[in-house]
């Protein structure tokens, strides 16, 4: 079966991106529009989920960690996910793989790639902050991850897998961006070392948490995976699934303004 990949050129940067856009349309479905942003977990969790049956999603994909937060707290209500136009990077990996329901009908892409996340970073990351905060009330965005896969049956190779065949030069540092009390952004790279990174925490008073990314992370090639393949990594609950036949199907990405496809 072939393997479709497309190199891309990213033209917004994470640190760049908006935070998503939603909303209710009629009285059980829920609308996501954007790449997610950091405080996005906390704004959707101000919906009644009580009254949704499912979930709509348009996205690029965005920050890591938030994506796997609304993901998490997205599939404790099992619903179903249909992909409007596309479901990229971080939408792919955690909001539709581990859904108990996916719908990704004709026109619709998902794309996949760099698919070994940073969690080394991130748990050290998310340890420094509490340790400042004095707050341990929170899980780590592996503990969410694991959590998610294991209750889906995800067999997590596709990770790995998706980091062989999408990942172009070496891996792009984890850069964390601060806004000072003057309003000038700071930034630092984040490392594996708790102290270090306590450190830097210590050192930017009266911060605001800005965003996550990764640095000269700029040209990546994307997978986007047939149902077969999908299915092959345990990939459960596909109702509708348009597989991407030819680089035709893929060139409204293009249009959106943010992707442009390399021949």
């Amino acid at each position: 079966m072939r393997t479709l990949l497309l190199a891309l050129c990213i033209a917004m940067l994470s640190s760049q991106a908006s935070a998503i856009k939603f909303w209710t349309y009629g009285t059980d479905t829920l609308v996501i529009y954007g790449n997610f942003a950091y405080g996005d977990t906390r704004r959707i969790s101000t919906v009644d989920f009580s009254k949704i049956k499912k979930l709509i999603i348009d996205s690029g994909g965005g920050e890591m960690n938030e994506a796997i937060s609304t993901a998490y707290l997205i599939h404790s209500h099992n619903l179903p996910v249909i992909v409007a136009h596309e479901c990229l990077s971080a939408c792919a990996f955690w909001i539709f793989l581990p859904a108990i329901e996916k719908h990704l009908g004709r026109g619709a892409v998902l794309g996949l790639h760099s698919g070994t996340p940073h969690f080394d970073i991130n748990d050290a990351m998310i340890a420094a902050a509490r340790r400042v905060r004095h707050d341990s009330n929170h899980s780590t965005p592996r503990e969410l991850h694991d959590e998610m896969m294991i209750k889906s049956g995800i067999n997590q190779q596709i990770f790995m897998d998706t980091w062989k065949k999408t990942t172009n030069g070496k891996n792009p540092a984890l850069v964390l961006e601060y806004k000072n009390k003057h309003g000038e952004i700071v930034k630092f790279a984040m490392t594996t070392n708790i102290e270090k990174n306590i450190e830097n925490y210590l050192a930017m008073k009266n911060m605001e948490y800005v965003t996550i990314y990764q640095d000269d992370l700029i040209e990546h090639t994307f997978w986007f995976p047939t149902k077969t393949q999908l299915e092959s990594y345990g990939v459960k609950g596909i109702v509708e699934y348009d597989d991407p036949k030819t680089e035709e199907e893929l060139k409204p990405l293009e249009q959106s303004g943010n992707i442009t496809l390399f021949r």
